[in-house]
């Protein structure tokens, strides 16, 4: 009775080792890659949304208004032309930085995750604004001038926006968990130098992408004056 047992124990061990092994479950790789860049994603389309409705607006502009901002379209046009490089690189960095600024203190308030999603749209708004504005006043040269002095610089700042509005909610976010708690406030100050460092790397990509954007309108911006 014992060695059949112990046959019967072996044989079944023979079966278990020569059965292929049981697969372990994996995590879907969109999903690994989703789920660190969720933030990163509704920023985007937080974005994409505020250029949509700022493109659409432009079509309820009446005549009137529209020959008007054909006229001034023109003039930034060739004021654009007709700058040097760093008049063109200051009013470009200028105008984008305000909006890192704005989203760099916010990083340090408990309740600005709603308005980091305020100005994120807003400036998609603006960008969505001009690209139509140009092409309602300018036709097919419209395209073409966003091209030269518009998407460059717009490329630049939205992911510039983006990257900031990550951080900043980040760090939003953990003011906010530690006002509620009674943890220590150590890991506080961590985060926010590490947040600062981020903002150095986001500060000097937008600079390369303003950099980028004027020497773009000095070698092309000259062929829009005729526009």
């Amino acid at each position: 009775m014992m060695d059949r047992t112990v046959m019967t124990s072996a044989a079944a061990r023979r079966i278990h080792s020569s059965l292929p092994p049981t697969p372990t479950p994996q995590k879907s790789s969109a999903k690994n890659y989703l789920l660190p860049h969720v933030f990163t994603i509704i920023f985007a389309v937080i974005l994409l949304l505020g250029v949509i409705v700022g493109t659409l607006l432009t079509k309820k502009i009446g005549i009137d208004a529209l020959s008007d901002l054909g006229i001034i379209t023109k003039e930034f046009i060739e004021v654009k032309a007709g700058q040097t490089f760093l008049q063109n690189f200051s009013s470009s960095f200028i105008s984008g930085f305000l909006y890192l600024l704005i989203l760099f203190f916010m990083g340090f308030t408990a309740i600005a995750q709603p308005l980091m999603l305020g100005v994120v749209f807003f400036k998609g708004l603006g960008v969505g604004l001009s690209m139509g504005y140009a092409y309602s006043t300018l036709g097919q040269n419209g395209i073409l001038a966003a091209l030269v002095f518009l998407l460059p610089n717009a490329l630049f700042i939205a992911f510039s926006i983006l990257w900031a509005a990550k951080e900043s909610l980040k760090l939003s976010v953990l003011f906010f968990f530690k006002l509620l708690s009674d943890d220590n406030h150590t890991a506080l100050g961590k985060h926010a130098k590490k947040m600062c460092v981020k903002y150095v790397g986001i500060t000097a990509f937008y600079i390369v992408g303003c950099a980028l954007e004027s020497g773009i309108i000095s070698l092309f911006g000259g062929f829009f004056t005729t526009l």
